[in-house]
């Protein structure tokens, strides 16, 4: 079967591509090209699930679903940027079950890269809004960089971040690991479009005048570094100011995300927060000071029993 692995990186586009193999190939195959979906739906399009199995290291349920790809009788695309940033945790071992597991199929690997700089600061603020999970797994994963409360250059000074720089070798890794006899390069640039590339080079040619919008929002300079502090306080101030700078960007609250805040604002301190530099984030004390005050705002709207 031949096989395209879309790796990421992060940050390049990666929504857009998974949104349009989700609506165009999903269902049926276009252009010889399936995109099996798995736990996939409209409202949750969770693309997650081949990074999530290399992460947990279930190489069984890999394999179980490389079947079910082939029962379609056509080529097939996977996408996942967590394989790229999950990779620095997997051992020589792993890797080379995982090259077993794909030696029997024709592999073309896919990624985007872009300038390192923005890049960098793009994936630091992903990593600060990343809710961290109670994995237990034994081992390093890409989970333990998210909710960081460390500043930037901290962040990537830790050994596992700094791997995730080194994008030429990291690329000819991930494709050495899944045996891939082909690998495709491309290149983001602000403002670009990166699905008409992809679709270029894979050959697609399913059409849709309706253009998603973003589902990946951007924080600002400010909110990523608000949320940064809050992040090395406790578990649940990381959540809950997460929960507000969602309103302040015009995103609503469940019923029981209301009671949770109506709970936690009881025994918060806001003087724990306190105007720090973290470049190359930029900011100032009064757009710091002016944030706070918004948050405290929602804290209060929030938690108005006459809402």
């Amino acid at each position: 079967m031949k096989i395209v692995i879309h790796i990421g990186l992060p940050k390049t586009g990666t929504t857009s591509i998974q949104d349009y193999l989700w609506r165009g190939y999903s269902e049926a195959a276009h252009d010889g090209v399936c995109y099996p979906p798995l736990n996939i739906t409209w409202n949750a399009p969770n693309h997650t699930w081949l990074g999530d199995n290399l992460r947990r290291r279930n190489l069984d349920a890999l394999a179980d679903y490389l079947k079910q790809c082939e029962a379609l009788g056509s080529a097939c695309i996977l996408s996942d940027e967590n394989v790229y940033v999950e990779f620095p945790g997997m051992s020589s071992d792993f890797k080379d079950s995982v090259h077993a597991l794909f030696a029997q199929h024709d592999v073309t690997v896919v990624s985007v890269s872009r300038d390192m700089a923005p890049w960098q600061k793009s994936f630091y603020a992903q990593s600060v809004q990343m809710r961290r999970n109670n994995l237990g797994l034994g081992y390093v994963t890409a989970n333990h960089m998210w909710q960081t409360p460390d500043p930037f250059a901290d962040f990537w000074a830790a050994p596992y971040a700094a791997q995730l720089l080194n994008v030429t070798d990291m690329t000819t890794n991930i494709a050495e690991m899944f045996g891939a006899e082909r690998q495709i390069l491309m290149t983001y640039q602000e403002g670009q479009n990166i699905l008409d590339q992809f679709c270029a080079e894979l050959g697609l040619t399913w059409t849709s005048e309706k253009r998603l919008h973003n589902r990946n929002p951007s924080l600002s300079d400010i909110q990523v570094e608000v949320l940064r502090q809050a992040n090395g306080m406790r578990r649940q101030d990381g959540r809950m100011i997460r929960l507000l700078i969602g309103c302040e960007n015009g995103g609503g609250v469940r019923h029981k995300q209301r009671q949770e805040m109506m709970g936690w604002v009881q025994d918060f301190e806001w003087s724990l927060f306190g105007y720090q530099d973290n470049p190359p984030l930029d900011y100032d004390k009064d757009t710091f000071d002016i944030l706070l005050e918004r948050l405290q705002y929602w804290t209060s709207k929030l938690c108005d029993t006459n809402e």
